[in-house]
């Protein structure tokens, strides 16, 4: 089939899919593109079209008899004759081609010739339009990003930050040396970094604050002296870890070496900031009411003030990271992550409260043992995933299967709540010589149950929300 046998319109109009041979000989297959409403065509050869670029030229070039001269984002002259013709344009290292209606077969011949001249050797044109252009394409992609961050769901937001970091960390790596003005750039080598560390002055004044008080927490706790209860292991150690971490996250931040590690840094902190205002807020109360109760301890009393002190330092903190701008980088940043560590935290603390002789007695509270570990695995799996940046290669549809977990979650979790006190709590009533014993672990567990119930439902209708029920602006 020849251009001059063939009658474009009339074609166009019947036919869905058809073949013409260009004079070189190169076959053209012509097919109907269904993403606007108007018939439109696209061409398939040996190389891939820009699909974005593809649907902006069929939404500039409707369907018709007659169609006015088009100006197209093409380095090449379009044809402005008042027939229809064929206009050829390339978007980023691709090209595409739409055939509008009927065409001028002398034009329509020169000008495929002239095409197939094109991609035969004429590589510069294309690379200075590559250069034009290059603003242009990247503040659409940038708005296309953060289209998709404020409407989209959290998992799909790690995706984006994560290539978004990679992209700054190539950046930052050819940073010339601080010399005062580069030859390259009139702007200060220095500005950059002067800008991070304005913008991290608060984050590190908060973190400074609260390596001191944790630190003093447990130099208090620790000069009253030793003690054989798991509760004051528990109260030092979570002192302990959250004073060192710290300290560890300003010296990394100070060296600028935390853009170096494997890890995603943010998401890291986020969470660090939240399990270290949980881990505080379990001391605060188990440290006055359990391990000591003597008014008169003023080492004690001291060492309960200053770790409350570290707790609200570190709630600060986790909010100041969430309120400002472009710090909501990451899913353990978003309120589904910061569930996520609660929901983790809360399985420790259930944990460290089982009863096992009362456990292996009854096969109801296994039950409840094993919705409570199976949950807890998710969660952590989850946080160790997004922390080792290895969320996004994965190729599941991840919010999907976190709405499907989480609601799964919630109809475990149901059963526990009312198994967990059935078995625990039959035929065992508190002992009378009872002031620290394990029955109290079994009334800790039941509460930490239902707090635990309580988050994954809001984790799954925050996560329902933003899948089903968030659509695209």
């Amino acid at each position: 089939m020849s251009y001059q046998d063939l009658d474009l319109e009339r074609s166009f109009a019947r036919v869905g899919e058809l073949s013409l041979k260009e004079p070189s000989g190169t076959v053209v297959k012509l097919k109907r593109v269904v993403k606007h409403p108007d018939f439109k065509y696209q061409r398939h050869t040996d190389m891939v079209y820009n699909d974005i670029a593809l649907v902006q030229l069929q939404e500039a070039v409707p369907f018709s008899d007659t169609v006015a001269p088009v100006v197209l984002p093409s380095p090449r002259e379009v044809f402005s004759a008042n027939a229809e013709c064929w206009v050829t344009g390339w978007g980023h290292f691709t090209w595409y081609s739409v055939l509008v209606g009927g065409a001028a077969l002398d034009q329509l011949r020169s000008y495929t010739g002239a095409l197939l001249d094109w991609r035969g050797g004429d590589q510069k044109e294309a690379t200075r339009y590559r250069r034009v252009n290059k603003r242009t394409r990247e503040r659409e992609r940038a708005r296309e990003r953060e289209r998709e961050v404020e409407t989209s769901c959290p998992v799909k937001v790690i995706k984006e930050r994560e290539r978004e970091r990679e992209r700054e960390r190539e950046r930052s790596g050819n940073v010339p040396s601080c010399k005062g003005i580069t030859k390259r750039n009139l702007e200060p080598c220095g500005a950059r970094s002067i800008a991070m560390a304005t913008v991290s002055v608060p984050l590190s004044v908060l973190r400074l604050l609260e390596v001191a008080l944790t630190c003093v927490s447990f130099s208090l706790v620790a000069s009253v002296g030793h003690s054989s209860s798991s509760y004051w292991a528990w109260c030092m150690f979570s002192w302990c870890f959250c004073c060192f971490l710290t300290l560890l996250i300003l010296v990394l931040e100070f060296a600028r070496l935390s853009a170096r590690l494997p890890i995603s840094w943010d998401d890291f902190t986020t969470s660090f900031a939240m399990l270290a205002a949980l881990m505080l807020l379990a001391a605060s109360i188990i440290y006055p009411s359990v391990v000591f109760s003597c008014p008169g301890c003023a080492r004690q009393v001291a060492a309960s003030v200053t770790s409350c002190l570290a707790f609200l330092a570190y709630c600060v903190e986790v909010g100041v990271t969430r309120a400002q701008p472009g710090q909501v980088s990451g899913f353990l940043s978003t309120v589904p992550g910061l569930l996520k560590v609660l929901e983790a935290f809360v399985a420790c603390i259930i944990f460290i409260s089982l009863e096992p002789a009362r456990v292996s007695a009854f096969p109801g509270l296994q039950w409840c043992v094993a919705v409570y570990a199976l949950a807890f695995i998710f969660s952590l799996l989850i946080i160790i995933l997004t922390v080792g940046r290895l969320l996004g290669a994965c190729p599941c549809p991840l919010e999907q299967v976190l709405v499907a977990f989480n609601v799964l979650a919630v109809l475990m979790y149901a059963t526990a709540v009312i198994v967990w006190p059935v078995y625990a709590f039959r035929n065992n009533p508190r002992p009378s010589n009872c002031r620290h014993c394990p029955w109290d672990g079994l009334v800790v567990v039941s509460f930490m149950t239902c707090v635990n119930l309580l988050a994954y439902i809001v984790d799954t209708v925050y996560s329902v929300r933003l899948v089903f029920f968030v659509t695209p602006s």
